[in-house]
């Protein structure tokens, strides 16, 4: 890792320990610079999250600090634009789910497709992916399989 990038996770709040952490699960963490790290943590800071609770979900997630600007924006676009989750909404998924900008964004969208095709309202659909954020990683062969599942079994 840069030493631009320690001295900014350091100055951030990171400890010694946690930095090392983020080093020995991340190994892109080797190609960033001081700038990408800044802008990721005021990204998760301007989404309401404060300090400590970036410091839990990068120690949770380390990819977070390295994730493209394209992943983030198409999370972006369904989080605002498709489920129309408010700030605190959001902020319960990124403390809930450390993953949730860092997993497969248009698998994210085969779901909520699959979910609206099942004449499940987008309501619903927001409420399913605030209280199963795990859904999000899943692929959508996974999610029929759960629901069908359900159904199934009902």
């Amino acid at each position: 890792m840069l030493e631009e990038v320690f001295y900014e996770l350091y100055d951030f709040g990171f400890s010694q320990k946690e930095i090392d952490d983020i080093e020995n699960s991340n190994d892109y963490i080797f190609n960033a610079d001081a700038e990408d790290i800044r802008k990721i943590l005021d990204f998760l800071r301007k989404k309401g999250l404060e300090k400590q609770d970036i410091i839990n979900l990068i120690n949770d997630n380390p990819f977070m600090l390295t994730e493209s600007d394209k992943r983030i924006d198409y999370y972006e676009n369904i989080y605002n634009n498709v489920l129309e989750l408010n700030k605190d909404e959001l902020i319960t998924l990124l403390k809930s789910f450390s993953e949730c900008y860092t997993s497969r964004p248009k698998e994210l969208e085969k779901t909520i497709n699959y979910l609206r095709n099942k004449n499940i309202s987008m309501e619903q659909i927001k409420k399913i992916v605030l209280n199963n954020p795990k859904i999000i990683d899943l692929k959508i062969e996974e999610v029929i399989q759960l629901i069908e599942g359900v159904n199934h079994d009902a």
